[in-house]
C-alpha cells in the first residue's frame, strides 16, 4: 500500500492503517483503500509490477489525491479529503509480510 496519512493517527506497530488512517493504493491489485471505508474500490485495474514507479499527488486546495504510475496520471483516486487541518505525509502499509517497497530519489 502506498498513499498519504496524517501522522497524528498513524500507528507504526498497528494493524491495517489502510482501513483506519489515510488513503492508499494497493499495489497488489491496483485497488483503493481508505479510512473512509474504501475497501478494494477499483482504480488502476491491475496489480503493479516490480520496477513500476508510483507518484502520489495531493491537491490540498481541492482536497484530492491521485496517483501517477510510470508517468501516466491515473486521475482522481480520492476527493473530499477532509484532513481537519492535519498535514498529510507519505505512508506505506503492508497487507502481507512478503511485500516490500523501495524509495527512490
Amino acid at each position: 500500500m502506498i498513499g498519504l496519512a496524517p501522522k497524528e493517527h498513524f500507528q507504526i506497530s498497528g494493524n491495517y492503517n489502510f482501513r483506519t488512517c489515510g488513503w492508499y493504493l494497493y499495489c497488489g491489485n491496483g485497488n483503493l483503500y481508505s479510512q473512509n471505508r474504501d475497501e478494494g474500490r477499483e482504480y488502476h485495474g491491475s496489480g503493479l509490477k516490480v520496477g513500476q514507479i508510483i507518484e502520489v499527488k495531493y491537491d490540498k486546495e481541492n482536497e484530492r489525491i491521485s496517483f501517477v504510475i510510470d508517468g501516466v496520471d491515473r486521475g482522481v483516486a480520492f476527493d473530499n479529503i477532509n484532513t481537519q487541518k492535519l498535514d498529510l505525509y507519505p505512508a506505506f502499509d503492508n497487507m502481507y509480510q512478503t511485500e516490500s517497497i523501495q524509495l527512490i530519489q
